[in-house]
């Protein structure tokens, strides 16, 4: 798949994305969890599910919702340790010691040597 296409499943297989073309091999309905990205909910991401028969019941978090959607525990904990209040001088410092502070919650060495 190129890097711009689109790469998706469910659990079971009912639903399949791959490079835009969905199957649906079961008639069950499956359900996803999402949080309120604007193109999750759209008239053309609704349609194109339609159209392909996809059968994928959305739940929507609420619109701010730390305790149920992680990523935002994340950027909550990646302010307060990095950007809230820091002294970088320039985009690139800060780009740095937010790659660090990830590198090191994670532990991933990847992070640090594109941060480096």
């Amino acid at each position: 798949m190129d890097a711009g296409a689109l790469g998706a499943s469910t659990a079971g297989g009912a639903v399949s994305v791959e490079g835009g073309e969905a199957r649906a091999p079961s008639r069950r309905t499956e359900s996803a969890i999402l949080d309120n990205y604007i193109i999750h909910k759209s008239r053309l991401t609704l349609a194109w599910m339609r159209e392909r028969g996809v059968r994928l019941r959305l739940h929507f978090l609420p619109p701010y919702c730390p305790n149920a959607n992680r990523i935002e525990r994340l950027w909550w904990d990646l302010h307060a340790h990095v950007t809230r209040n820091h002294t970088c001088r320039t985009m690139l410092e800060l780009m740095r010691a937010v790659h660090r502070y990830l590198a090191e919650r994670f532990e991933l060495v990847e992070v640090v040597a594109y941060a480096a």
